[in-house]
């Protein structure tokens, strides 16, 4: 992995290496562009010494002419340092130069016929015209070893002007000014590349440096991080981002902090709720070791920490026993408050009466009072007599009992319900009364087992409850209830609970 500085030096080596190429070529083209240039230059000066000459022979005559000034006046413009200027009579085989040259300077002259390497194709594709334009033949030969660019051109008087020019000294200021020209721009460029490299390093190297650095500290819980970009382009609004970003953070979990350490605090009084409503519920079995007349069990399972079901069971004398079963309406603390405040009542009014309508009575005329929430309860309330069997009853709007004969299956103790507890004000309750025999069980229950829902929102039914239970015919209270809850936790398949499930059983034994 390469860091963002490595990345854009290797950008900018690119970039260099591109400009490179490019000024290559570039380089290229006008180094043949002066050269043309030069064999340009070259062609007219030999044009004006053959104009000087040309006007030297018509103003003199051939007989008079000063040979020796009209060579000086011609050499003093040479191409270049050693080439070789003269002048040629064919008719009489005069070779006229005041630059040394051997006698047989002809026979040393050989010539070449194809144009070799770059700069004699240039020269050749240069001169190739200048034959038919200027009556200028052009030629490559070699003299003692040194090839020569040879130039002649035929004179008014028939006389031939030669100029033998070295190659190699042909270009050799054109390349001279070429170089320098190219190691200014090259030294320029570089300037310009590493200033620009300096500021793409401290315009957006250094920022993304210090977000890099930002991010990393806040990575390892440094909340108070802040990333100091001042600028308006998308690096300084990244930065702002980022800084609220951080302080939202910050923030946010000083809040959850707080939120959780308050959540805390809660389910910790919730909790030491659970434990007192628990504690306020008959929990002890055998819950009358010493009658041996009936059996009783009972169990509660908030769907919350604290839920508004609850149940209660006494002795109101040596003969009388009273089981009674409440749903309060809601969940939650409300409801767990309500529902103490019921069962107080209802177990207080219990004692001081032998009748549970008068019970119902009082304790809904009181439930009404000051009900701002609005909340009621539906219960069950029963008087059992035990040498008599006489069970007297009386159902506020709760669900119906299940009892079981012996031999027989379970069924509904189907009644007519009457109104729920804090509701109306004036409602009547009504008593009803069976006989319960050795043998029999009544099974109570909340809502929350016959509603108790799986994961496609199907209802576990008073239908499902009454099949469970006719398989378990053969249980006792305190197997019959836990097999119940087993089968309500498999019908749920781990779906979180709806509503309380409160269950009471109670058997005759004789």
């Amino acid at each position: 992995m390469y860091s963002i500085k490595t990345k854009l030096l290797a950008i900018f080596l690119i970039l260099l290496s591109s400009m490179a190429a490019a000024f290559a070529i570039y380089s290229t083209i006008i180094t043949t562009s002066y050269r043309r240039q030069r064999l340009d230059g070259i062609r007219k000066l030999v044009e004006l010494k053959a104009e000087r000459a040309n006007k030297a022979f018509s103003d003199s005559g051939q007989s008079t002419i000063n040979l020796d000034e009209l060579l000086l006046s011609l050499s003093d413009i040479k191409p270049t340092e050693n080439s070789i200027f003269l002048l040629y009579d064919s008719e009489s085989d005069m070779i006229m130069s005041n630059t040394f040259i051997y006698i047989d300077f002809f026979n040393r002259v050989i010539p070449v016929h194809t144009a070799m390497g770059r700069i004699n194709e240039l020269i050749y594709s240069t001169s190739r015209t200048w034959q038919s334009d200027y009556n200028i033949t052009a030629s490559f030969v070699f003299i003692n070893g040194i090839e020569y660019l040879s130039l002649n051109k035929v004179m008014e008087n028939d006389w031939y002007l030669l100029v033998y020019a070295p190659v190699d000294e042909l270009f050799l200021e054109t390349d001279r000014l070429n170089t320098q020209f190219t190691m200014i721009l090259l030294i320029i460029m570089m300037i310009i590349l590493c200033l620009a490299y300096f500021l793409v390093s401290k315009i957006i190297y250094k920022p993304i440096r210090k977000l890099i650095t930002g991010v990393t500290r806040v990575s390892l819980n440094n909340l108070d991080m802040r990333v100091d970009i001042v600028s308006n382009d998308e690096l300084g609004i990244f930065a702002r981002a980022f800084n609220k970003m951080t302080a939202d953070l910050q923030e946010s979990i000083e809040i959850y902090t707080k939120t959780y350490a308050e959540k805390e605090r809660i389910s910790s009084e919730l909790n030491i709720a659970a434990e007192i409503q628990a504690g306020i519920l008959p929990c002890i079995f055998p819950a009358f070791p010493d009658r041996t007349e009936f059996d009783l069990y009972a169990t509660m399972h908030p769907a919350k920490e604290v839920g508004g079901d609850f149940y209660d069971f006494f002795m109101i004398d040596k003969d009388n026993l009273v089981v009674i079963i409440a749903d309060v309406s809601g969940k939650g603390v409300p409801a767990a408050l309500f529902m103490v405040i019921t069962k107080t009542l209802i177990s207080n009014k219990a004692f001081s009466s032998t009748s549970p309508c008068e019970v119902f009575d009082a304790v809904n005329k009181m439930l009404c009072e000051n009900n701002e929430a609005a909340m009621f309860v539906t219960a069950f309330i029963g008087y059992y007599n035990i040498p008599s069997g006489r069970l007297n009853f009386v159902n506020a709007g709760h669900n119906p009992p299940l009892i079981k004969k012996p031999g027989k299956n379970y069924s509904f103790l189907r009644t007519e319900p009457c109104s729920i507890l804090g509701w109306e004000n004036d409602a009547e309750y009504r008593e009803e009364e069976i006989l319960l025999e050795p043998g029999d069980l009544l099974y109570l229950y909340t809502d929350g087992v016959t509603e108790a829902m799986n994961d496609d929102g199907h209802l576990f039914t008073e239908e499902r409850l009454l099949e469970v239970l006719n398989e378990a015919l053969h249980l006792q209270p305190r197997e019959l209830l836990p097999f119940i809850k087993e089968q309500l936790e498999y019908f749920s398949e781990g779906a979180e609970k709806a509503d309380d499930i409160t269950m009471l059983a109670l058997e005759i034994k004789h």
